[in-house]
C-alpha cells in the first residue's frame, strides 16, 4: 500500500520511482507517481516536494508535445519566482531550462544554465555543473554547433565517468542519444586508437542503456534499457560511497567519517553529494532511507 512505509513518510521516493517508470516507459505509472508525491506533499506541508512533483510533470508535458501544458507551468513558474536562484529551486529551473529549450528559446535556456552551473561550481556540487554541461550541449546541438556541442559533453562526461553516472544522460532521451554517437563518431575520426580510452567504453555503455527507438542504429547492441533491470537505471554508487552511506546510516558526521576513514572532511562532503545525486535526494535521512529501499543498507 502506498499509503504507508517509506511513500508517506517520504513523498519524494514517489516523483524517484516516477523517474525510473518514465526510463522504462511506464508514463501512465510515473504521471500517477507524481500526483501522489503532490497529494503527499501537499498533506505533509512540504512546498518543495510539491513544486519538484510539478515540475517533473512539465517536462513529461514536453516530452509528449502537450505545450499547453508546458506554457501554464511557465507562467505559474514565473510568477513564483523573481529570479533570484535558490539552491532549493535548482530541479525547476533545471525544468525551466529543459522548457525553453524543447521551444526553441536557445539563449535563454543557456544564460539560465550558465548561472546555474556557475553556482553549482562555487557550492562543490558537481552533479549539477554534470547536469548543465549536458543541457548546454543539446542546446547547441539543436544549433548545429557540434564543436562547442562536444567540448560541452565533453566535460560533462569528464566529471560523469569516474562517478558512472547512467541515468542523468538517459532521461535526455533521444537528443542526447544522437549527441552521444555523433561525439563518438568525431572522437574516432580525430583519434583512431580511441576506442581503448575510458571515455569511449563509457559513451558505449550509455548507448546501451537507451530505449532502443531513442538509441541510434548505428550504434544499437543486444543491451538495451528493455533488457535492464530497472535498479540500473539507478547510478550505482561506488565501494567508498557505499561505506560512507553505511557510516552516515550510523549517524557519524561528516568530520566523524573523515577520521574513521582517514579522509579530508572536504572529501567525505564531496562523495555525500555524489551519494544525494546517485539516489536522487536532499538529505541524510533521505540518502539512509533509499539506500534501504534499494537494499545497499540493512533495514
Amino acid at each position: 500500500d502506498r499509503q504507508t512505509g517509506f511513500g508517506k513518510k517520504w513523498p519524494w521516493l514517489h516523483v524517484e520511482n516516477s523517474r525510473t517508470l518514465a526510463l522504462t516507459g511506464e508514463m501512465e505509472s510515473a504521471v500517477a507517481e507524481l500526483h501522489r508525491a503532490i497529494e503527499l506533499g501537499e498533506q505533509a506541508g512540504n512546498r518543495r516536494i510539491v513544486r519538484e512533483a510539478q515540475a517533473y510533470l512539465a517536462r513529461f508535458a514536453l516530452a509528449h508535445k502537450n505545450l499547453t501544458a508546458v506554457e501554464k507551468w511557465l507562467a505559474q513558474f514565473a510568477r513564483q519566482h523573481n529570479g533570484e536562484m535558490q539552491a532549493g529551486d535548482e530541479i525547476e529551473y533545471l525544468t525551466q531550462a529543459r522548457l525553453l529549450l524543447g521551444k526553441s528559446e536557445y539563449a535563454a535556456a543557456v544564460e539560465i544554465l550558465q548561472r546555474l552551473r556557475q553556482a553549482a561550481e562555487v557550492d562543490g556540487r558537481m552533479s549539477r555543473v554534470l547536469e548543465c554541461f549536458t543541457l548546454e550541449a543539446l542546446a547547441l546541438q539543436a544549433q548545429r554547433q557540434m564543436e562547442p556541442a562536444y567540448a560541452c559533453l565533453a566535460e560533462a562526461l569528464a566529471l560523469a565517468a569516474p562517478e558512472n553516472f547512467v541515468r542523468m544522460f538517459v532521461e535526455e532521451g533521444a537528443p542526447m542519444a544522437e549527441l552521444l554517437r555523433q561525439f563518438i563518431k568525431a572522437q574516432q575520426k580525430e583519434n583512431p586508437s580511441a576506442a581503448n580510452n575510458v571515455v569511449h567504453n563509457y559513451v558505449i555503455k550509455l548507448l546501451a542503456a537507451f530505449p532502443p527507438e531513442q538509441m541510434p542504429a548505428a550504434v544499437q547492441t543486444h543491451k538495451t534499457s528493455a533488457t535492464l533491470p530497472a535498479s540500473y537505471l539507478v547510478d550505482p554508487l561506488s565501494e567508498r560511497e557505499l561505506e560512507i552511506l553505511k557510516l552516515v546510516a550510523e549517524g557519524l558526521s561528516n568530520q566523524e567519517i573523515g577520521r574513521k576513514l582517514f579522509l579530508a572532511t572536504s572529501t567525505v562532503k564531496r562523495h555525500i553529494n555524489n551519494i544525494y545525486a546517485k539516489l536522487d535526494v536532499h538529505s541524510r535521512t533521505q540518502a539512509v532511507a533509499k539506500g534501504k529501499e534499494l537494499k545497499v543498507l540493512a533495514n
